[in-house]
């Protein structure tokens, strides 16, 4: 009976993480609005998000939407890395000049006590909020992120980048097979992230201190990891 029950679970846990995959997109592919109809003219940002490094990203409203008074309200952004964890929502600093609103944020977790890989940035996670003359608020997109994937990282069973860490070269001794150890390391790294994908079917949110977005991580897109 408990056999049965363990593998029903499994089978719900394994269909939801097909719902989170077709939510999210393809991993390593960056999901992107479709302006159409909307009141924004254009949004141009780092097609990468690189580990540590300044993520711009940058806004123009239409400028018969800026005659009616609307303004940006809001870029938020959230980071989350490849141990499975998505840290807080958090607004993005702006600058505004005449149509545009521009500002940046660094994918980097620096309290981070995982390993190496898993501290690194999976994606850059973001979304725009309107203000109108009338006060009516609106959000693209309307629920969830789009996503911008970082240069190195891993989602469920895979993973991706050019930009992850080396493996470590081990010597070959006396009775080593060459290129054993290196073998060796990179099967055990990619098991471990199976493992670690799998065991984290869904990514907490770490609060950050004066951050007071409570929004869920990638919302139904990572019921989700």
């Amino acid at each position: 009976m408990q056999k049965s029950i363990s593998f029903l679970v499994a089978v719900l846990f394994a269909t939801l993480m097909i719902d989170s995959v077709a939510a999210l997109g393809a991993p390593g592919v960056n999901t992107e609005p479709d302006l159409v109809g909307t009141e924004i003219a254009s949004i141009t940002h780092d097609e990468v998000a690189e580990e540590n490094q300044p993520w711009h990203f940058s806004i123009e409203v239409d400028g018969d939407a800026i005659a009616n008074g609307t303004t940006v309200e809001a870029v938020t952004v959230q980071i989350c890395v490849n141990q499975g964890i998505c840290l807080s929502p958090t607004p993005m600093e702006l600058s505004h000049q005449g149509n545009n609103w521009s500002g940046q944020t660094i994918p980097h977790w620096a309290e981070c006590t995982f390993s190496e890989f898993e501290c690194l940035s999976t994606y850059v996670n973001w979304k725009v909020t309107l203000n109108n003359s009338d006060g009516n608020i609106s959000t693209i997109p309307e629920t969830g992120f789009y996503t911008t994937w970082s240069t190195c990282w891993a989602y469920l069973t895979e993973t991706g980048g050019d930009g992850c860490p080396k493996a470590t070269v081990v010597e070959a001794d006396d009775g080593f097979l060459p290129g054993f150890g290196i073998a060796l390391t990179i099967t055990s790294l990619f098991a471990a992230g199976i493992a670690l994908r799998v065991q984290t079917h869904q990514r907490p949110i770490m609060q950050h201190s004066g951050s007071d977005d409570g929004s869920s991580c990638f919302s139904e897109s990572r019921t989700l990891i």
